[in-house]
């Protein structure tokens, strides 16, 4: 009598493809996680910048503007430099044109959270002021890293309730870094 335990083989490139969509590879979960560290990043940018100024109010909206574009580019470089540094370090080689072109596409995703906010920012203060703008850029960017969490979640095969918690753990980090201002508020005052 032989062993009659069933044999479990595993999924093939096909079966994974047809279950969870095209699977990603390193540099799509790379690109993936920049575009996420943007989307908190740009939280803590626009709550450091609705701290009330001399005058009462938060910064006014040309200068949030130049916040924002001015962190996300000085980011993006300091992204791109770093992967130069990295290499060097790492590889003991410099950066061929491929890789370069690569961690110029990485940089640019950090920039797509600038622009939610810049477009939610002008299309908002256009019947709001800037701190109500702020509140809403942030709405926007925590409504994003819902929907990351939650689509992630479900293209990783996880159910829709665990795709929901996945979404709102999301969040929650989201309303730690915008919750970290009232702290630091609190204890300066």
């Amino acid at each position: 009598m032989g062993d009659t335990t069933p044999v479990v083989a595993e999924p093939n490139d096909e079966q994974v493809d047809a279950r969870a969509g095209l699977r990603a590879g390193p540099h799509e979960v790379q690109r993936a996680a920049i575009a996420v560290y943007g989307l908190l990043t740009m939280l803590g940018v626009l709550e450091a910048a609705s701290f009330e100024g001399p005058n009462g109010a938060p910064v006014d909206l040309h200068v949030l503007i130049m916040i924002l574009f001015s962190t996300s580019i000085a980011i993006a470089f300091a992204h791109a430099w770093s992967s130069v540094v990295a290499n060097r370090l790492v590889e003991q080689r410099m950066l061929n044109r491929q890789t370069v072109i690569l961690e110029l596409r990485f940089a640019g995703s950090f920039l797509a959270p600038t622009l939610i906010s810049v477009v939610v920012i002008l299309v908002s203060y256009s019947v709001r002021d800037v701190a109500t703008s702020i509140d809403y850029a942030q709405a926007a960017l925590v409504l994003v890293l819902f929907c990351v969490g939650l689509v992630g979640a479900r293209r990783s095969g996880l159910s829709w309730a665990r795709a929901l918690a996945w979404g709102c753990t999301d969040v929650a980090v989201a309303i730690v870094i915008v919750a970290l201002k009232e702290v630091e508020s609190l204890l300066i005052h």
